[in-house]
């Protein structure tokens, strides 16, 4: 009995035995046969290190071909990501040779949290010489560290076409939702040109693996993949003119655009006060961001396509150009200016105190006659006003590749009614009609307006990018031409409001002082009052619109100086010059003028 117990405990026991063999042998062909590949792929990770190289963005190149954004070289001092759980000790020795921005560290950890091990975290970007000669004379104590090369963005033009070109920055968080298919290592474009066309500039990075000993020392190349350049942009700026452009700015605010009215290419647009873009190469420091962003000038607003200025007199074109096509005034036809009009209650004065007599409507034009534009405003009323300034493009965006471009205000009285709870008076038409009370449009879409007149009514898109190189060197062209649009206003009319502009600079017009002898110069002046604080005064705004020569246009001018005056005794002298350069004539040495003008 005794021996059957203990003959039963052995069988008992072998069984048990062979039950446990059976489990880690199926296990072992678990592991072996049927997970081989996903626990190669751990182990490997284990002898393997990924390093990642960063692709070169795109140059961008003005329309001759010269460059004007490209890539140079730093070196950044990064973090082993498997050394992270002693980053404090780490972080403290090196403290001790070279500084750091902590809170710069902790959200590139944030920022980084939950990546594949491979990627670094950046400790600092664009460390110095003197700094890379002490971390290398140091190299065996500090094998967490790392130094990176990659590209950033270099300026040959120092300060030139800020907005326009824009920034780059590394992703934040606000972009990882957007750019989901990047990781936060990557740059993007942040502002101008290099967000507009992100996609095109960006290259796409690559990486190379090693096999490492147990100490994380490199043995041999494993593999690699490599990156690819990003494509690289041809402008229609041309960065000498934008140049001179940016130079007549200095000292004021306020903005410039340059177009080629036969094609809509920008030839140069400015805004100022502006900003050098090598602050933010290789990255912006926080002292530097609160200086641009705090200050009251806004030097980081493109006041070209973002401001929204009252177009004052320019906008007397839209009134002449509908009146015509509605068959509202003939341009023989003419209206006596007292020097004021009654609507109502209240009294419309003209800039004129004793009036301009009898004028038709090239000597309203040329003279700037408000009586005249008040009359013919009245006639068309609010909303024909706005139908036309529609059809001219001035109710909606410009379409230029720029982000963030803002769009004006033609008011009329649903407008009023919808935005502000009011009825709207015929007093509000009135001021209307001269460029005032409730319009507001930016400088790009005055721009606009300005060469679909010289295109006698054949709207065209301004825009920055003629085409783009690909990374074979081919030359991919844009053909803007497919957007263009016809107003239906009829070519004569345009014919009549283009000798109207040319009379404003060359018959005694208040836009004589951007006159150039042997070139036909056609403009309108404009001069906005600004509501004042309390009793101060504050100057008004200086406008200029126009283009040369009269017959076939070869360029666009428009100029908007904040608080500066008169236009034509402010504005127009700028643009003579932006003229006199264009055609390759002498500038003078001052943007000043001794012609005295009143608006």
């Amino acid at each position: 009995m005794r021996l059957e117990r203990i003959l039963k405990r052995v069988r008992n026991t072998k069984k048990l035995v062979l039950f446990i063999f059976l489990l880690f042998l199926l296990a072992f062909i678990r592991v072996q046969v049927f997970h081989y590949s996903y626990y190669q792929e751990l182990s490997l990770k284990n002898i393997t290190k990924r390093v990642e190289t960063f692709a070169p963005r795109g140059i961008i190149l003005d329309r001759n071909n010269r460059i004007i954004v490209e890539n140079r070289n730093v070196l950044s001092l990064s973090l082993k990501r498997e050394f992270m759980d002693r980053r404090n000790e780490v972080l403290e020795r090196i403290e001790k040779l070279i500084s750091f921005d902590k809170n710069f560290i902790n959200k590139e950890i944030q920022r980084k949290a939950g990546l594949p091990h491979f990627i670094p975290i950046l400790l600092k970007k664009g460390i110095s010489f003197e700094e890379l000669s002490i971390i290398e004379a140091r190299k065996a104590d500090f094998p967490e560290i790392s130094i990176i090369a990659e590209p950033v963005r270099y300026y040959p033009y120092e300060g030139i076409a800020s907005h326009v070109l824009g920034y780059v920055g590394s992703l934040s968080r606000d972009d990882a939702f957007i750019y989901n298919d990047l990781n936060p290592s990557s740059t993007i474009g942040k502002t101008g040109l290099e967000k507009f066309y992100d996609s095109i500039l960006r290259g796409e990075n690559g990486w190379i693996e090693y096999f490492v000993d147990s100490k994380g020392k490199i043995l041999k190349r494993k593999g690699f993949k490599p990156f690819k350049t990003g494509n690289s942009l041809k402008l229609t700026l041309d960065i000498s003119l934008q140049t001179f452009v940016e130079e007549q700015l200095k000292g004021e605010k306020g903005a410039v655009v340059v177009v080629d009215p036969r094609d809509g290419g920008i030839l140069a647009l400015a805004s100022s006060p502006s900003f050098t873009l090598s602050l933010f190469t290789p990255f912006l420091l926080y002292e530097n961001w609160i200086s641009l962003s705090l200050n009251p000038d806004k030097p980081l607003i493109n006041r070209a396509i973002q401001g929204l200025y009252s177009p004052g007199s320019i906008f007397k074109i839209v009134l002449a150009l509908a009146g015509l096509q509605e068959g509202v005034i003939k341009p023989e036809d003419a209206i006596n200016c007292p020097g004021y009009i009654n609507v109502g209650n209240q009294v419309y004065r003209c800039w004129k105190g004793g009036g301009h007599g009898h004028v038709n409507l090239y000597r309203a034009v040329v003279e700037s006659c408000n009586v005249y534009f008040y009359t013919l405003g009245r006639k068309l009323g609010a909303e024909r006003i706005k139908k036309y300034a529609k059809i001219l493009g001035l109710d909606e965006l410009t379409g230029i590749d720029l982000p963030e471009e803002m769009k004006g205000v033609i008011p009329d009285p649903d407008w009023k009614k919808e935005t502000r709870k009011e009825s709207w008076y015929e007093g509000d038409t009135v001021i209307l009609s001269i460029g005032q009370g409730y319009i507001i449009l930016t400088p790009i879409q005055v721009a606009s307006l300005i060469t679909t007149v010289a295109n006698d009514g054949v709207r065209k898109i301004p825009h920055l990018l003629n085409g783009f190189y690909d990374q074979n060197g081919n030359f991919h062209g844009i053909d803007w031409s497919v957007k263009e649009k016809e107003t239906g206003i009829k070519k004569e009319f345009f014919e009549i409001v283009k000798r109207c502009m040319w009379g404003v600079v060359n018959d005694g017009g208040t836009g004589r002082a951007s006159m150039i002898q042997g070139i036909d110069v056609c403009g309108k002046t404009g001069t906005v009052e600004v509501v004042s604080r309390g009793r101060a005064y504050i100057k008004p705004h200086a406008w200029f619109a126009g283009f040369a020569p009269l017959k076939n246009p070869e360029i666009v001018v428009v100029v908007i100086l904040e608080n500066a005056g008169k236009g034509g005794e402010r504005a127009a002298p700028i643009a003579r010059n932006i003229f006199l350069y264009y055609f390759g004539k002498p500038v003078p040495s001052t943007k000043e003028t001794d012609v005295k003008t009143v608006e």
